[in-house]
């Protein structure tokens, strides 16, 4: 029974180090299988935007004369990747690349939810189907917004975060999950609907007219 347990808290610690690199995946499987606009923006914005932004981050702060504040020393559950090696006693986490991708996915979904939530309602539209889509809504802000604070608080916990770094993560894959969410919503996602959302309400319209079928009737 212990070496269950023992199996099982080492899976989840392990899966927990490498939480971003299993969002990514799935966003990509996601967006490869389903066509979902929205999810694509998603995986790009994590292949290409947040490494960069990251990189570019943490080369700024690492110019700071007195910088402990943004350094956590290395170790294996420190790095990104697990099993990478790393050269320098410290790891730069102004922002990690691990909090840079959690604060990424999070304010994009966040940012999709709130704009779901603002839509303008069709003053023919059932009401019912009004507020079910405005629960979902704030279902999904409270819900991503207790998660998040639950991830940064453990990631915190196990010393391979700083407050200051954290704070950068929040400013910088924050702002740029909200700024890309505007983005994919500007270049034609339909409201950037990760959850498809919209797309589940039935237009009242749809229900208004007698379901028709044709009959073939041989001429005698």
């Amino acid at each position: 029974m212990d070496g269950m347990l023992l199996s099982v808290r080492t899976t989840l610690i392990m899966a927990f180090r490498a939480l971003p690199l299993i969002l990514i995946l799935f966003i990509g499987f996601l967006a490869a299988g389903l066509g979902n606009f929205a999810l694509f923006f998603l995986f790009i914005g994590h292949v290409v935007v947040v490494p960069t932004a990251t990189s570019l981050s943490q080369m700024i702060f690492s110019m700071i004369n007195n910088n402990k504040a943004f350094m956590v020393e290395a170790s294996d559950k420190a790095v990104f990747v697990q099993g990478a090696i790393y050269s320098s006693p410290f790891i730069n986490v102004a922002p990690s690349f691990w909090m840079a991708h959690i604060l990424f996915f999070m304010s994009y979904i966040i940012a999709n939810a709130i704009s779901i939530l603002r839509l303008p309602a069709n003053p023919k539209a059932d009401i019912i189907l009004v507020s079910s889509r405005k629960s979902k809504a704030r279902t999904l802000i409270i819900t991503n917004v207790c998660i998040l604070i639950i991830l940064c608080v453990l990631k915190y916990q196990t010393n391979t975060e700083t407050l200051p770094g954290i704070a950068v993560a929040v400013v910088l894959g924050g702002g740029l999950g909200y700024l890309w969410y505007l983005f994919a919503a500007i270049t034609g996602a339909r409201a950037a609907d990760v959850f498809g959302i919209t797309q589940q309400i039935i237009p009242s319209s749809a229900k208004d007219e007698t379901p028709m079928t044709c009959v073939y009737a041989p001429k005698p």
